[in-house]
């Protein structure tokens, strides 16, 4: 028979393991992630597309840090917000939309390789605007497919679809921005592959 105090110590032992594995399991960031296919052109030349994207995208995009050694640049991105669901008949707080009107901030990296350039969107950041009626944030964007319990205390059919409207308008902000990293003229097209030159082996021929 197990004492009563031992049993308290295995309960407690596997709360401790099981619930930060459950809860990293849920709490999946959002991330956007593209893969541009270029032509064999030097890393360096990529990398001043790349910083000149960041200053012709200004100011919705900022370059932070540059690795001129692993070919890595990082910045953030700024998604002006402004909440348009509309449900009839749904009871909210008083401007409940217009409280979350604010910025979608977020992360950027861009990896430049020997074939490929790939920009990664992530940490997704609802802040939004100060206003007489007060502010309401979502907080950080994760990849759920709903708001997840607890973020939003409105109604909540509407607080899925503002939930949804945020994902939907990151995804299409972040793909649009990544559409002009690289200038079509040094992309390659999907699934063509480089040309390798083969050595030929001279063969013998026996006289």
């Amino acid at each position: 028979m197990i004492h009563p105090r031992s049993l308290v110590l295995l309960i407690g032992l596997l709360i401790a393991f099981a619930t930060p594995k459950a809860f990293a399991l849920k709490l999946i960031a959002y991330k956007v992630s593209d893969t541009i296919p270029v032509k064999n052109i030097s890393k360096q030349k990529l990398m001043k597309y790349a910083e000149d994207w960041f200053n012709s995208e200004k100011p919705k995009l900022k370059l932070i840090r540059k690795n001129t050694e692993q070919f890595v640049l990082e910045g953030k991105g700024f998604l002006p917000y402004y909440n348009h669901v509309n449900l009839e008949d749904v009871f909210l707080s008083p401007r409940a939309a217009e409280r979350t009107n604010g910025n979608i901030v977020y992360y950027i990296k861009i990896i430049i390789q020997d074939s490929v350039v790939i920009a990664e969107f992530s940490e997704f950041n609802h802040e939004p605007y100060f206003n007489e009626y007060g502010s309401f944030s979502f907080g950080r964007i994760y990849d759920y497919e709903n708001a997840p319990p607890g973020v939003c205390m409105e109604n909540k059919q509407w607080c899925n679809m503002v939930w949804q409207e945020m994902k939907s308008r990151s995804t299409e902000d972040v793909l649009d921005h990544s559409s002009r990293l690289i200038p079509e003229s040094a992309r390659r097209k999907k699934g063509k592959v480089f040309k390798v030159e083969l050595d030929e082996v001279p063969v013998e021929v026996d006289k």
